[in-house]
């Protein structure tokens, strides 16, 4: 049915975009140097930094430093959340 289709497509371009959130790489700092690594490389407690305007592509906490996350595509919030250090990130 049409309403069939049109929930098909829609459900297609959520996951579509949900798959766009993700960056191709995290900025892993390791021994004062900053490696270009692919996100599931990264090891569990490993320090990444987030540069302004990049997406952030693991989960994890602030550490250092404040910003505004935009999480239009996962929480629909059209403002950004302002995260400071010991803020949860997504």
């Amino acid at each position: 049915t049409l309403f069939e289709q049109y929930a098909v497509g829609r459900s297609r371009r959520s996951v579509a975009e949900l798959m766009d959130i993700r960056p191709d790489f995290a900025n892993l700092e390791e021994n004062g140097e900053t490696l270009r690594v692919a996100p599931d490389t990264v090891p569990v407690g490993a320090v990444i930094v987030v540069r302004p305007g990049e997406k952030i592509p693991i989960d994890g906490e602030v550490i250092t430093g404040e910003s505004a996350v935009d999480t239009a595509a996962l929480t629909g919030e059209s403002l950004p959340r302002d995260v400071f250090p010991g803020d949860p990130v997504i």
